[in-house]
């Protein structure tokens, strides 16, 4: 699990595509994709008065051969973990 505030001119979809194999949009923050063997989510927020991002990227701690039941535990997960993370870390709206 990672969680970090970005400055808003970062793409971590992009910085991340090599990691997202064949991957689906989920309904996580601004953007929130599942992957074969990763889940990240982005979304704008305001951190310490300023514009910024906050992204959060899991990797399941082990491979399961099952990956369809793996993204669907992923995307769980994140919907769960993003907002939390994301107050926690001092991001606001």
């Amino acid at each position: 699990m990672k969680g970090d505030v970005i400055g808003v001119e970062s793409d971590p979809m992009k910085v991340h595509a090599g990691l997202l194999v064949n991957s689906d949009r989920i309904g996580v923050g601004d953007d929130g994709r599942v992957g074969d063997a990763t889940v990240i989510a982005v979304a704008s927020c305001t951190y310490r008065g300023e514009a910024r991002r906050f992204v959060a990227q899991v990797f399941p701690p082990t491979a399961t051969e099952d990956v369809a039941k793996r993204r669907g535990e992923m995307a769980r997960f994140m919907t769960a973990y993003f907002p939390a993370a994301k107050k926690a870390a001092g991001c606001t709206n």
